[in-house]
């Protein structure tokens, strides 16, 4: 599709997660560039953002901005979203913190997931943004045995938060992020392919693969639900 080859995201890596010298350096280009972002940037702001680094080496999505309605209402809402995270609006909130992005294929969704993922930081310093995209999952090693909650550590990992030894089962991640004073945006894409892992024929890879699949869909169920 037209999105999957604009986004350079499916030719390179199905997790990205946006270093704190890559975010300086997007904050450079940004700074260069003549472009002011905070937490009071509309979704216009964002877009001409977006616009003006197509052509800049710090950001990885060299794909100008779509401005359909539909797309403005994604960056408002992931905006949002961050935006009430980084005011512990979620707190004692349970199953209000996640947002479904459903649409035809093609149109932009992971080109803007993509370009928020890397903005995310600039704009909100304490919300560490982890993409992780599903497409490949049946040919991705770190995908297929690797569920997204030990992904998410990872990532959280190289940004300074680190399990407590206190911490255990599921709850472990939310209390290292409290620890830390940050807050996790997980951006799943491509959802459904791990909806379709139990209908292909496979041998041991495929059954390792359908069993990381579901216990990701299981840790979703649980992180979409937590404060």
């Amino acid at each position: 599709s037209r999105d999957r080859a604009m986004c350079p995201l499916y030719n390179t890596q199905s997790v990205v997660c946006p270093s704190a010298s890559e975010t300086k350096a997007l904050q450079q280009a940004l700074n260069s560039a003549g472009v002011a972002l905070d937490v009071d940037s509309s979704p216009s702001d964002v877009m001409d953002a977006i616009d003006k680094l197509t052509n800049e080496a710090a950001f990885p999505w060299p794909v100008p901005c779509f401005r359909t309605t539909a797309h403005r209402q994604m960056y408002d809402l992931l905006h949002t979203t961050c935006f009430h995270l980084a005011q512990w609006s979620f707190k004692q909130t349970r199953g209000v913190s996640s947002t479904l992005y459903l649409g035809a294929k093609g149109i932009g969704k992971s080109t803007a997931l993509c370009s928020w993922t890397s903005l995310c930081p600039v704009i909100f310093p304490n919300v560490i943004p982890v993409y992780i995209n599903l497409n490949e999952v049946e040919v991705d090693d770190r995908l297929a045995s690797t569920s997204i909650k030990h992904i998410v550590e990872q990532e959280l990992a190289k940004h300074g938060v680190h399990r407590l030894e206190s911490s255990s089962g599921y709850s472990a991640l939310v209390d290292a992020l409290l620890h830390a004073d940050k807050f996790a945006l997980v951006i799943v894409d491509e959802l459904d392919q791990l909806y379709r892992l139990g209908s292909k024929q496979g041998g041991t890879q495929m059954r390792q693969t359908e069993r990381t699949g579901m216990k990701s869909l299981h840790e979703l169920a649980y992180l979409g639900n937590q404060h």
